[in-house]
């Protein structure tokens, strides 16, 4: 399923297309189709076969409320954690953990937008 930016006619949307599972943009009307995220086709290609590898997933894009910033879960560090990057794929980074890794599975991450300010807890 893609979900479209609250901020400008594009789509974030996961395909294989490029044999992964990668998240991609695109306008509209079709145009201007990119991929933003890819796989470490290296990596992959050591690990492939033994009992401890596990694919390189990137799913579930969520635009943040103003459209400059796209939350993802991805197995990159071995299993699922949430990422964060700019709209247009630069700057990927861990969203929580250290080191680029946690033990912690994390994934379909929804970016919810609030119409009121938050309330002090009294």
């Amino acid at each position: 399923n893609g979900v479209w930016s609250p901020t400008s006619q594009q789509l974030a949307f996961v395909s294989n297309d490029s044999g992964d599972d990668e998240i991609w943009v695109a306008n509209l009307d079709g145009s201007e189709m990119r991929q933003l995220t890819s796989s470490n086709t290296e990596f992959n290609a050591q690990e492939i076969g033994k009992d401890t590898f596990v694919p390189e997933l990137n799913k579930y894009p969520s635009w943040s409320p103003d459209g400059q910033q796209i939350v993802f879960a991805s197995t990159r560090t071995g299993n699922y954690q949430l990422w964060i990057m700019n709209a247009d794929g630069s700057d990927q980074r861990l969203l929580m953990g250290w080191e680029n890794w946690t033990p912690y599975n994390d994934w379909a991450p929804v970016w919810v937008k609030y119409l009121d300010p938050p309330q002090p807890v009294n």
